[in-house]
């Protein structure tokens, strides 16, 4: 509990009391002196009623348990909570800030240019024996919104172009492939922060695939004669044009089947077929010199031709060399322009892979081939980031039109009459 003089300090009403005890001392020494007895008795019941009044005000009573008693309790709806005590009513719907844009880089935008250049090259990591650099069409994309353009420069030492956008903007460097034998498309993403950007887009060179048909023993089975006879070798594509390539005549009734393989292989070296992937930045040593390998970057796909005699599920396809190949809905591009059935997709493929080999079972399911027409067709082709007739950038297979992006794909005809 505390002292009466402890009591007496801890409030404003305490000071009222001290100020009335010494007015109270005042009049005592006072009392027979200046003021005279009157008076100074008239000015002592002032004071005692101000200390009185003053420490009843600071709450000293009852911190001595006086007047507990008779204290009247306020009622509940009368208490104010003491955290709204001098808190104002918030005003809603009436002002609302604007929602913040909030940034995936940090810090704050403190450019004066009106540009920011970011310098942007294409490194060829296919190339193990002399590291060089590719031309390709460039766009810089923020938000479908096309922020800059250019290519990039061919050689073998270092040469930046320059993509000028807006200071501290934030999107994605895409690599369009084009429909020829050039360079694969590929991906990094920028941000406009630095006071220098350079990027070096880890990329390859891009050419055809070469396909060769296989029995299940192993025997080369294919040509590029309708027929389908010898002699056998390898078929690829040219350009933009397709390969076409046969299988031996297979006969084979209701219900027949025929096993076999396929072997694929890049043309060229340092070279390869399908998107080549997202730069992403190395864990270890934090710099952009990964790629995230394109998991979708060739689509494999089935047209039956005649399904009285073969229906969708007529063709099987499994790996021997392990190219992540999946069955997948087949893309839209697929079905109008390979008139597919079925689809799977496999990973960009790599001069560096070698041959590549694929198993297969096809079955008559349904009926009895007798005919050419009842011949169905496996392709290949490959995926590409490129700029769609709308202006955007698209990554397919196929443009709108029907043209083949990259390049040519290559199909193999099963000549089963």
């Amino acid at each position: 509990m505390p002292t009466f003089l402890e009591a007496l300090f801890m409030t404003g009403g305490g000071l009222v009391a001290l100020l009335g005890l010494l007015l109270l001392i005042a009049v005592i020494f006072k009392w027979l002196g200046e003021i005279g007895q009157g008076k100074a008795v008239g000015v002592g019941i002032v004071a005692v009623i101000v200390i009185i009044a003053g420490a009843w005000n600071a709450g000293i009573p009852q911190m001595f348990g006086i007047g507990r008693t008779f204290a009247v309790t306020p009622s509940p709806q009368a208490i104010t909570p003491p955290e709204q005590i001098g808190t104002p009513s918030p005003i809603k719907n009436l002002i609302e800030e604007a929602p913040s844009d909030v940034q995936t880089k940090s810090g704050e935008c403190k450019f004066v240019q009106n540009t920011h250049a970011l310098k942007t090259a294409i490194r060829n990591t296919e190339n193990l024996s002399l590291l060089g650099y590719l031309a390709a069409s460039l766009a810089a994309e923020s938000g479908g919104e096309t922020l800059a353009t250019g290519t990039t420069t061919a050689g073998a030492s270092l040469s930046y172009t320059d993509l000028n956008v807006a200071p501290c903007s934030l999107g994605s460097i895409y690599i369009l492939g084009d429909n020829a034998v050039g360079t694969s498309s590929g991906r990094r993403a920028f941000d406009a922060f630095k006071t220098v950007s350079e990027y070096q887009i880890l990329g390859a060179a891009s050419d055809v695939i070469a396909l060769q048909g296989y029995d299940i023993q192993g025997n080369t089975r294919s040509s590029g004669n309708l027929s389908g006879s010898s002699p056998d070798y390898f078929i690829s594509g040219a350009g933009t044009t397709d390969g076409t390539a046969y299988y031996r005549n297979t006969t084979l009734g209701t219900g027949g089947s025929i096993k076999g393989q396929v072997g694929l292989d890049v043309n060229g070296t340092s070279t390869v077929f399908g998107n080549y992937g997202t730069t992403v930045k190395n864990p270890i040593t934090g710099e952009f010199d990964k790629v995230e390998p394109a998991t979708d970057g060739v689509i494999v796909s089935f047209d039956s031709v005649d399904g009285a005699i073969f229906s969708s599920e007529a063709f099987t396809l499994t790996q021997i060399d392990d190219v992540g190949l999946s069955v997948v809905t087949c893309p839209q591009t697929i079905t109008a322009n390979r008139n597919a059935d079925k689809c799977w997709k496999m990973r960009t493929l790599k001069a560096s892979d070698g041959e590549v080999l694929l198993k297969f079972q096809l079955t008559a399911d349904s009926g009895n081939p007798t005919v050419t027409g009842d011949n169905p067709v496996l392709c290949f082709d490959d995926k590409h980031y490129f700029r769609g007739t709308d202006g955007k950038v698209k990554y397919d297979f196929f443009s709108s039109g029907g043209t083949n992006q990259g390049v040519a794909g290559i199909c193999l005809n099963f000549v089963v009459n």
